[in-house]
């Protein structure tokens, strides 16, 4: 055998012209998003309940952020931790990191208070974003035990103007014969059990 079969690249036979077709993506996250902007700034960018934001909105109130984070002393190279749910609020301070030349660390917002702790501390996280109602709870006491030294709180109703008749009402109790859990079980080498 004269080469390797990957020399070869044989797979590539297998692709359409178009698949072959080099692929020229932006710089990052943040120039596609600016990118989107310039094309469709009044397109919606998010849906929250009944509340829209355009590119544009979500790239003014990032930029209000980012220029907030700046103000206090966040730089390049710092540490923004997001302890949101999905809300507009972790987009628009995800992109205001980014644009203040920061790095996000994603934090589960169902952490508990020691392992949120853990999280600030180990990352060496300079700045946080969090729900006002987590800030008031624990958020405020964990922060204070570790590097951070700029919060800014969101409340999760913003960007909606009304209850959402989509949102399920809190005292739905499903009747005795209906199922509430279903756990599958995977085994080494092939599909749960349950599966054919």
């Amino acid at each position: 055998m004269t080469g390797s079969i990957y020399a070869a690249k044989p797979w590539l036979g297998q692709l359409s012209e178009a698949q072959r077709t080099p692929a020229h993506p932006p710089e990052s996250v943040l120039h596609s998003f600016r990118d989107a902007v310039r094309r469709a700034p009044d397109q919606p960018a998010l849906a929250y309940f009944d509340g829209r934001l355009s590119y544009r909105e979500v790239d003014e109130l990032s930029d209000g952020v980012a220029g907030h984070l700046a103000a206090r002393g966040f730089a390049r190279g710092d540490r923004l931790a997001l302890i949101l749910q999905n809300t507009p609020y972790f987009v628009i301070a995800l992109l205001a990191a980014w644009k203040a030349g920061g790095t996000v660390v994603p934090v589960n917002p169902m952490y508990k208070e020691r392992e949120v702790g853990h999280v600030l501390a180990d990352a060496g996280v300079t700045a946080l974003v969090c729900a006002d109602r987590a800030w008031e709870t624990y958020l405020r006491r964990t922060a204070s035990d570790s590097p951070v030294r700029i919060a800014l709180t969101a409340c999760d109703l913003d960007f909606q103007t009304r209850n959402d008749s989509r949102v399920l009402p809190g005292e739905r109790i499903p009747p005795p014969e209906d199922a509430t859990d279903l756990l599958a079980a995977a085994r080494a080498g092939g599909p749960p059990p349950a599966d054919p």
